[in-house]
């Protein structure tokens, strides 16, 4: 009698699970209800169904390659930009407060990238540098585009007039937001840490949570943008 009541628990289960899981992939699609739980669930049945469907696995490997080729020439734009609003340290102090774990790597991209500078204001090097510069940090954002596009279904790219001015645009707006706000990281991080004896002390406990908080809500603003306006829709 026992094994029976297993056997039936059992069989009744695996009917629940396959129910559920045709539901989860097919049938979610016929529920007419508005409902958040649904949405929700579409959202995440079309993100899994793309994830396989459209090799994102192999764009994200090919996204990361192409991002590391680009890492000195990134650098080198936001130096070059940093120092022009005299805030070359205040860049570097973040960039150290951001990856403290990759100081040692940091140090020696930061040498490599000032060599490079140096390099490019000599002679000959000033066109070729700025060429060779220029040229990945566009082939990055013309890769980066192509996989958007590819995950969202848009088969025609940005036309070359609209490449040209809203390349220009990311490459200059995206770094003095940066620079701009790693030196409101450190203003607040100061202001915080003389705060702690004075009236407002109470709330730095608080303060210095929003702070820490801070990196993942700018990455998660960075992430809805790119969706936002990188895919040509």
């Amino acid at each position: 009698m026992e094994i029976r009541k297993i056997y039936l628990t059992v069989r009744i289960a695996v009917r629940r699970f396959r129910h559920l899981y045709a539901y989860c992939t097919e049938n979610v699609w016929r529920d007419p209800r508005d409902v958040w739980y649904v949405k929700l669930l579409k959202v995440v049945n079309l993100s899994v169904k793309s994830f396989f469907d459209k090799n994102i696995q192999t764009l994200a490997s090919s996204l990361t390659y192409t991002t590391l080729l680009a890492v000195i020439p990134i650098l080198s734009l936001l130096l070059a930009i940093a120092r022009g609003f005299g805030m070359r340290d205040v860049l570097i102090q973040s960039l150290y407060k951001g990856l403290p774990s990759q100081r040692a790597m940091l140090e020696n991209s930061l040498d490599f990238v000032d060599r490079f500078l140096a390099t490019l204001s000599k002679g000959v090097f000033v066109g070729i540098g700025v060429v060779f510069l220029l040229w990945t940090l566009v082939s990055m954002l013309r890769k980066i585009e192509s996989v958007y596009n590819h995950v969202w279904n848009v088969r025609k790219g940005r036309p070359i007039y609209r490449r040209i001015t809203d390349y220009t645009a990311i490459l200059l707006i995206i770094p003095i937001l940066l620079i701009c706000s790693g030196g409101l990281s450190i203003f607040l991080s100061n202001f915080v840490q003389e705060s702690i004896n004075s009236p407002i002390g109470v709330l730095s406990p608080v303060l210095k949570f929003l702070l820490d908080l801070s990196p993942v809500f700018l990455l998660g603003v960075l992430f809805v943008g790119m969706n936002v306006l990188i895919p040509y829709t």
